[in-house]
């Protein structure tokens, strides 16, 4: 079995020891703490879906029918930012908006069956978040398996355009806006959506609905983020059953090769460290440093489970930030 360990033979035997050129800890590069005050996200409401008994006279700008098989009730899709033709930023803004959508078709009574809550970045690339969203994805996954797990590419050029969970009650979704949108000024959007079959009583759904909904997320966030070593640990095994079957077939040379190939669901330095020890790596640390050194090129590749709770607590404090923001 290939070990992996040769170039860090030398001079320096300690993968902690060793700098590069400009004095850098080379392995703490790839480990850094994500800088999440630097990174720039703004929360809002994308897109909404109400039921109503009657269908509307007429639809209006920003409003559109879902289709239903079915069923005895109109779902209509509404984006409030086509309405009014901006980003809507504001909770209180987003609230008159709809009042005056919904007085407009005649709206008097409804009930939410979908809110989509986007994370917008201006400034970071989608490749610059889409490793923190996939595991926060990929732990709710953990904690709420569903089928509709998946990842689209460019099927061209092979660029990664997406990273998506569905299931009946919720949606998580990481997408490269820019590639969506070339002409629009979001880099990358996060998004996570509740859905709802089931008719709602409450007197003020309008402003009520997206609140409960906001707050249960800013917990579940937070509940998946913890999960992230148990969910790693878990992925583990999944690696591993694909090193067997590749290498049965020769498609990777080495657990490095492995390694790289795989590095988009390696989210942790341990995680790392363990599958080399389970692919037959006699010095899992030091292979793991020959990888940094080969493979980072300056990026974060790893980072810890209690960085992934400080991001989801950054998405909470955003998320709250849209509730009391200024009009």
């Amino acid at each position: 079995m290939p070990d992996d360990t040769e170039h860090a033979r030398g001079q320096h035997s300690s993968p902690r020891a060793r700098v590069n050129e400009i004095g850098v800890c080379e392995l703490c590069m790839a480990e850094k703490r994500p800088d999440f005050e630097s990174l720039e996200l703004v929360c809002s409401i994308d897109t909404l879906s109400i039921c109503v008994d009657e269908r509307p006279e007429s639809l209006i700008r920003g409003v559109s029918e879902n289709k239903r098989n079915n069923s005895e009730t109109i779902s209509l899709k509404i984006n409030p930012n086509t309405y009014v033709g901006y980003d809507i930023h504001s909770y209180n803004e987003y609230l008159e908006v709809m009042r005056k959508i919904l007085q407009e078709m005649e709206i008097e009574k409804f009930w939410y069956t979908r809110v989509d809550f986007r994370f917008d970045s201006y400034t970071s690339s989608y490749e610059e978040t889409e490793k923190l969203n996939r595991a926060l994805i990929m732990c709710y996954w953990f904690k709420h398996p569903s089928r509709n797990l998946y990842e689209t590419k460019h099927g061209w050029t092979r660029e990664r355009m997406s990273y998506c969970l569905k299931d009946n009650t919720a949606e998580l979704e990481s997408y490269n806006k820019a590639f969506q949108e070339p002409s629009g000024t979001v880099l990358s959007r996060f998004e996570v959506r509740t859905k709802s079959k089931t008719r709602t009583l409450d007197t003020f759904p309008l402003d009520s609905r997206p609140r409960a909904y906001i707050k249960t997320w800013q917990k579940e966030l937070k509940d998946c983020a913890t999960l992230l070593d148990s969910m790693v640990q878990a992925q583990n095994d999944v690696l591993m059953d694909e090193y067997r079957r590749g290498t049965a077939k020769h498609l990777y040379s080495s657990p490095m090769d492995f390694a790289r190939h795989n590095v988009d669901y390696i989210f942790t330095a341990r995680q790392l460290d363990d599958l080399f020890a389970q692919m037959g790596v006699k010095n899992p640390t030091t292979a793991r440093y020959n990888f940094v050194k080969r493979y980072s090129n300056g990026e974060t590749l790893f980072f810890k489970q209690k960085d992934l709770i400080a991001y989801s607590k950054h998405l909470a404090k955003k998320m709250g930030a849209f509730l009391v923001a200024n009009d």
